[in-house]
């Protein structure tokens, strides 16, 4: 297993808790709409961030949190702690350079797929582990209720 690989701490909010609940993943092809309840400060707010990639999904990755312990091993950077490169800051999305799941979807020969750079996005929630591999950044917007999408 590739150890070198190194995660950045994506903050695309600054409503965006330490941890979140996972609610919803909604696929069709190459479009990904995930839907997270914010926890902030210990307490399940009455907020959901929803992440909406609308092109350029290449492949996703979904698992059990206690099976991807190796995250824990892998260097962090754009810690609000730039003093320490472990997993010190509780945070649920990150951006993963050298990323495995990347190497594995290229050496398939599938292609690049959409645009030039494709990013490994690593959402961390409660209990599980989802990475997209996509070309786009996705939308990133905040609800005050499940029915406002």
């Amino acid at each position: 297993m590739k150890t070198s690989s190194i995660m950045h701490y994506w903050r695309p909010s600054n409503e965006i808790g330490e941890v979140l609940g996972f609610e919803k993943l909604e696929y069709t092809f190459n479009k990904v709409k995930l839907t997270y309840q914010i926890i902030k400060g210990g307490k399940l707010l009455d907020k959901y961030v929803c992440f909406t990639f609308n092109e350029g999904v290449l492949s996703l990755r979904f698992s059990d949190e206690c099976h991807r312990s190796e995250l824990n091993e892998f260097t962090f950077v754009d810690s609000l702690n730039p003093t320490s490169n472990k997993r010190e800051e509780l945070w649920p999305l990150y951006k993963m350079e050298k990323s495995e799941f990347l190497d594995w979807y290229l050496s398939k020969e599938l292609g690049p797929g959409f645009g030039d750079k494709i990013t490994d996005f690593v959402f961390v929630d409660q209990e599980n582990v989802l990475e997209i591999l996509s070309s786009y950044e996705p939308t990133v917007t905040i609800h005050e209720s499940l029915n406002d999408f």
